[in-house]
């Protein structure tokens, strides 16, 4: 609708069915391409020649502009060829598969496409802040991990070369901070936050030095200071500050939605941080976020 020619036709989610949303209900592969292959349908209707036309129209390019058609005619013609392909693959594969929609699913996922256009409003002064924020704690962090490594070097080794090698270690680098836990013998699959968590539990952690258990423990606070879903929330949003296409209906193969995009389901808790600011209410706390 943003284009204007979306409004002369009557989208209402009511009116469709969701070739995808379906194959999941049936149990069957939700992509297109995977789902021709299972219900056979002829070769000519899949995915696989249009992937390379979708990179080339569909996807910006290095200079931030999306490819002009007029200047590659022939792949253009291909890529319109492909797109009634591709609606006619669906229509085939509607008919391959059994009717599973209830009356009260195509209400549901009805709803749920509405809630996706509507989308949800968010604070772009809070994101920017936030990410701002999290980003200056993590380099924090990186620098005392930085310090406790090469604390720990030099109480273990003389050797110049092997303080200085453990100054350089970055606590947000897995490789790094298993390949430095090797060193005392201490081998973990993983340096996950939970698998972290579980060790530092353990008593083969508690025989460590004490710079080497806080190494771990402030890896743990680096990783929390993550701006990945700010960064989705600031690029995803829309220029009226909402985001939208949150939520994916019939997702998952129990039948229960699937978060998309800054993933809203997977949204941290608050937690206690202390004392101090039990009595901080959560609009206090986002001011003091958006106040620097």
């Amino acid at each position: 609708r943003a284009w204007g020619w979306a409004n002369h036709y009557n989208l209402d989610p009511r009116r469709f069915l969701c070739t995808m949303t379906w194959a999941r209900m049936c149990r069957l592969p939700g992509g297109l391409e995977e789902l021709c292959e299972v219900l056979g349908v002829p070769e000519r209707y899949s995915k696989k020649a249009g992937k390379a036309l979708i990179n080339l129209f569909c996807v910006l390019r290095p200079d931030g502009k999306y490819t002009d058609p007029r200047n590659h005619p022939k792949e253009w013609a291909e890529f319109v060829q492909y797109g009634i392909y591709d609606i006619i693959a669906m229509r085939e594969c509607a008919k391959r598969m059994p009717q599973v929609f209830s009356d009260v699913e195509r209400q549901l996922y009805a709803m749920t496409c509405e809630m996706n256009d509507r989308g949800v409003g968010i604070d772009r002064n809070l994101a920017t802040m936030a990410m701002a924020t999290a980003e200056e704690l993590k380099a924090q962090y990186k620098k005392a991990g930085s310090k406790l490594a090469a604390k720990a070097a030099a109480d273990r080794w003389d050797s110049d070369a092997d303080i200085q090698a453990a100054s350089e270690l970055s606590i947000t680098s897995q490789k790094a901070v298993l390949e430095f836990l090797s060193s005392y013998g201490v081998k973990l699959e993983d340096a996950r936050a939970a698998t972290i968590e579980r060790f530092l539990d353990t008593q083969q952690a508690e025989l460590l030095p004490v710079e080497v258990r806080s190494l771990l423990s402030t890896r743990l606070k680096a990783n929390k200071a993550s701006v990945a879903k700010y960064k989705s929330v600031l690029q995803g949003s829309s220029p009226d500050d909402r985001i939208r296409g949150l939520i994916n209906f019939y997702g998952a193969g129990t039948g229960r939605d699937a978060g998309r995009r800054f993933q809203p389901q997977n949204l941290a808790r608050p937690v206690y941080v202390g004392e101090k600011y039990k009595d901080l209410t959560m609009d206090a706390a986002v001011d003091i976020v958006k106040s620097g």
